[in-house]
């Protein structure tokens, strides 16, 4: 019995042994990249330096995307801004909107003498609906809506 086990954890040995083999990278693939002196002067960095920037006439609306966006330069070129977070939303209509969380009072006027009228605050223009209680009670101190679902 002892013999059969011995024998069990050599073969599963050598094969765990085999698998890692078998698994580390073996091969790399490289190329060289050969450049003009034109791209050399380029990359140069004390060339970087003097480089200039134009100044930003106003942003392609049509070019948006969620995460990024382009501006015409003044001096005829074009520049294109890429975000870590979505700085666009689609609206009903499909057209990308740029988010506005400023907060607004909205104060809800057609609540009834028997119902205490919601005051509350909410931002003003994103795919998603925060409102927040300017007093805090029990229930709905913080509210968040997207398309059909809500939080409260």
């Amino acid at each position: 019995m002892k013999q059969c086990i011995k024998s069990f954890l050599s073969v599963i040995s050598v094969t765990l042994c085999i698998l890692i083999a078998f698994t580390l990278p073996t091969q790399v693939f490289a190329q060289n990249i050969s450049l003009s002196d034109e791209e050399v002067m380029a990359i140069n960095p004390q060339e970087a330096d003097t480089y200039q920037i134009g100044n930003i006439i106003g942003e392609l609306t049509n070019k948006r995307e969620k995460y990024s966006k382009q501006f015409r330069l003044d001096d005829g070129t074009y520049m294109a801004v890429s975000y870590a977070q979505p700085v666009h939303f689609k609206d009903e209509n499909g057209n990308w909107m740029d988010y506005n969380n400023n907060l607004i009072d909205e104060t809800d006027s057609s609540a009834t003498n028997d119902e205490a009228a919601s005051e509350e605050y909410t931002n003003k223009k994103s795919d998603i609906k925060v409102n927040y209680s300017k007093k805090s009670k029990e229930n709905n101190m913080i509210k968040i809506k997207s398309n059909d679902f809500q939080v409260s």
